[in-house]
């Protein structure tokens, strides 16, 4: 059964109302998807609604829609033949890959249907690793400019990279990379900070936070991408939460919801082949 928790009471302005009745039907019809979903809050935009909402309205029924379940409706069938690619091109490398977002169906669902909101013109994201998630960017936005961000030790960073800019990539369905895709190198705690203030003007439509696991790591990969969110309208997804191994980093997100740095509107548990909890997604807001 779908759970959900601190929802919002029913709200009395009109257009909050419409959209709180458009969530409540595709809720009704993708209850069966939200089985393995927890709504935990979703009120973002509301309290904006005099200044931001009108401009952006489409962008927030999009979310809507998409944390009610949508999102299980993607088709990735075409992203698989690109992750096959990839991994084939990373050779023996790809076995010293931690984890990616190639592996997961369901987070590379959320993460698609988000890309083609109709707001996001660019996607900003911590952890390149191998390029999966780059890859994922790309195609699932053909005009979106990605701005990726990475430590750029690992073995398989530079042969993913070359693999997302190569013919065969372009064949598969990712175009342009060579104009659209930035990667940043070297330690996020610096080149975030360094990015956004020689950049003061260059804003991310969608956020994505995958890089260190430590704690006081994650607190800050989350606080530096604030700076890089657009203050009209912006989402922003953590990785690795919904799990409780030493790894995930559900206390860092907790830590800035209490700041009152972000909102989390949807947390997706994700089960592993053998039925255990693994590690999820958090779909949130950074609030400005």
């Amino acid at each position: 059964m779908m759970k959900i928790r601190n929802f919002f009471c029913f709200p009395t302005d009109t257009i909050a109302k419409s959209l709180f009745l458009v969530l409540l039907a595709l809720t009704a019809k993708h209850g069966q998807v939200l089985a393995k979903a927890t709504i935990t809050r979703y009120s973002q935009g509301f309290e904006n609604i005099p200044t931001s909402f009108h401009e952006n309205r489409h962008a927030h029924e999009q979310r809507l829609s998409i944390i009610a379940g949508s999102w299980a409706d993607v088709d990735i069938r075409q992203h698989d033949r690109i992750a096959s690619a990839l991994d084939k091109s990373l050779g023996d490398a790809v076995n010293k890959i931690e984890g990616h977002s190639g592996r997961k169906n369901d987070e590379r669902k959320v993460y698609t249907a988000l890309a083609r909101m109709g707001n996001v013109r660019r996607i900003c994201e911590i952890g390149f690793n191998g390029g999966h998630s780059a890859s994922l960017w790309l195609w699932a936005n053909p005009e979106a400019e990605v701005v990726m961000f990475d430590l750029w030790e690992q073995e398989a960073s530079p042969v993913g990279e070359q693999f997302l800019l190569s013919d065969e990539a372009k064949s598969l369905g990712i175009m342009n990379a060579a104009s659209r895709l930035k990667i940043v190198k070297g330690n996020s705690l610096s080149t975030v900070t360094r990015f956004s203030a020689e950049n003061p003007k260059t804003k991310c439509d969608l956020i994505s936070v995958d890089g260190g696991h430590k704690h006081e790591i994650a607190i800050a990969d989350i606080a530096h991408m604030h700076n890089l969110a657009n203050p009209r309208f912006n989402t922003m997804l953590v990785d690795d939460t919904q799990c409780v191994s030493v790894w995930c980093v559900d206390a860092a997100l907790e830590e800035h919801q209490r700041r009152g740095t972000l909102r989390k509107l949807l947390s997706i548990s994700l089960l592993a082949l053998d039925g255990s909890l693994s590690a999820g997604l958090s779909v949130g807001t950074y609030l400005h």
